[in-house]
């Protein structure tokens, strides 16, 4: 599913990224989340501990997309 490099940080394929981020943005646009709650230190560690270790994109990445 993911690779480890050298900085141990997992590499995953295309499709699971943008499962990922879609699920982070679902999470955010249709929950009504605010964007401080998504970009917490709490959240990011919630997302890496259910995902194996995708770090969620910053806050500006979420703002980019959901207006995209």
């Amino acid at each position: 599913m993911f690779q480890l490099t050298l900085s141990s940080k997992p590499v995953f394929p295309e499709p699971v990224l943008r499962k990922y981020e879609n699920a982070i943005m679902d999470y955010v646009v249709e929950g009504g989340v605010t964007l401080r709650v998504a970009s917490g230190v709490r959240f990011k560690k919630f997302v890496v501990s259910l995902t194996n270790g995708y770090e969620s994109a910053s806050t500006r990445t979420i703002l980019r997309q959901v207006v995209e």
